[in-house]
Formats: structure tokens, sequence, C-alpha cells
């Protein structure tokens, strides 16, 4: 068992709150990080945001996703329309389809959601400064072990009740 723990350890050590963030932010976070760099990330995100904790992750998510609905609202509403005038619709609608509606905002209103954004993700930083962001330390595991002859004892009363 301290083999299989010793061999776990090592591994998780490696892993931050970014490598555990949930999958519903993924996406959300690297349209983010392309918005607010004005390029296309090939790390999702990563070094902009890699080093915050993982509540500060979720709250950039969720505030983005917030500045995003209204354009998710009209895309599932396109669809809709799609859909009962017989068009084809797609199966996936993502998150792409949503920010190119973003984008074609005018300047001002990018600018400002850009100015919220920045604030919000340097406060997160803000939040994160000193935390730790390995997952060893968001992590406890109790084991509780039993004698055996006790576990054995219990399942032979269990096995002798069953056969009366």
């Amino acid at each position: 068992m301290s083999a299989t723990l010793s061999r776990l350890g090592s591994t998780l050590a490696h892993l931050t709150h970014w490598d555990i963030r949930p999958a519903r932010t993924v996406s959300l976070l690297a349209s983010l990080a392309n918005f607010l760099t004005g390029q296309a990330l090939v790390d999702a995100g990563q070094e902009l945001f890699g080093t915050l904790i993982l509540p500060t992750l979720e709250k950039l998510a969720e505030s983005w996703a917030h500045e995003l609905d209204v354009f998710w609202i009209e895309a599932k509403e396109t669809l809709s329309q799609r859909s009962a005038s017989g068009g084809e619709i797609p199966d996936y609608l993502g998150i792409d389809a949503i920010y190119r509606a973003f984008q074609a905002q005018p300047d001002d209103v990018r600018t400002a959601v850009r100015a919220r954004m920045d604030q919000l993700a340097d406060r997160c930083r803000t939040l994160s400064e000193g935390q730790p962001t390995d997952i060893l330390s968001r992590m406890s595991v109790i084991f509780e072990a039993k004698p055996k002859a006790i576990l054995h004892a219990g399942y032979q009363s269990r096995s002798a009740h069953r056969r009366q």
C-alpha cells in the first residue's frame, strides 16, 4: 500500500488547480484568455490563468459566461427558428459561435467588457497570491483499518444469519 501511495503522491505532486478545473470552465477560460490577449492561444489560457486557485478560476469562468449569456440565448433562438422552419441545425452549439457573436459588438462595448474582465482577473491573481495551487494541498485521505479477525467474524455471523 505504501508503494501505491508513494506513486500516487509523486503523480499528484505535479498537478495544480489548473489541471483539475471543472470541465465546464475549460472552453470558457480558453475563450476568455483569447479575448484578453487578443490572440488565439494554444495553451487554453494556462499561461494567463495557470497560477490561480480553483475558486478564482471558477469565478472567472462564471463571470465570462455571464458576459456571453445574451449571445448564448440569441444563438439558441436562432437554432430554434432554424429547427421550426425545417432547416438544418448543428448537433452542438460551441463556445466559438457564441464568441464570434460577442466579437461582433461595437468596439466600445468590447472595451468595457475587457476592462471588467481584466479587473476581475487582477483581483483573482491578488486572491491567489501566496496560496498553494498544487492539488495535494486540497486533498486528504483517511484510511481506517480493521483487524482481519473482526472482519472475518462479522462475515461469519452474517452468513449464519442468512442460513436461518
